[in-house]
């Protein structure tokens, strides 16, 4: 048996870290295709838990979602001013829609970030920061 018969595939990672947040682009191994790009920071949530927060940019077809493990029915974004709610049901992580206005927000934020997650009438809140975010949200394309 070759080497090459038996050994695992991996992809190529190009990663780096900006303040808070670290980020990475991921490429198929062979073909070095682009298949996403993901920028994450701890959230640091009000009992002390510490979980992660991602935004990730996939390749197939640019669409950005930010990312929460666990069963929430909704999530609140807080920045500044400005509140962004998406609900969803029935999946084990939460994918919200990352829209232009919410990530350049979240670039652009100088306070932390507040993040209330519902799972039926029990919140959870938290706060993620926004050290390194403008750099980071540049970095994986998704900010200019």
């Amino acid at each position: 048996m070759s080497v090459s018969s038996w050994a695992q595939k991996s992809d190529h990672i190009i990663y780096d870290s900006f303040g808070d947040w670290s980020v990475r682009h991921v490429f198929d191994r062979e073909t070095l295709e682009f298949r996403y790009s993901d920028a994450k920071t701890p959230l640091l949530m009000s009992d002390g838990r510490i979980v992660e927060f991602q935004i990730n940019r996939r390749g197939s077809d640019n669409r950005t979602t930010y990312i929460l493990h666990g069963w929430w029915d909704k999530v609140i974004i807080r920045i500044g001013q400005k509140e962004f709610a998406q609900a969803q049901s029935g999946l084990h992580t939460f994918y919200g829609a990352a829209d232009p206005e919410l990530l350049d927000a979240i670039a652009n934020a100088s306070e932390p970030i507040e993040i209330e997650k519902f799972d039926g009438d029990i919140s959870y809140k938290g706060t993620i920061s926004p050290k390194g975010s403008s750099a980071a949200l540049r970095w994986i394309r998704v900010v200019k």
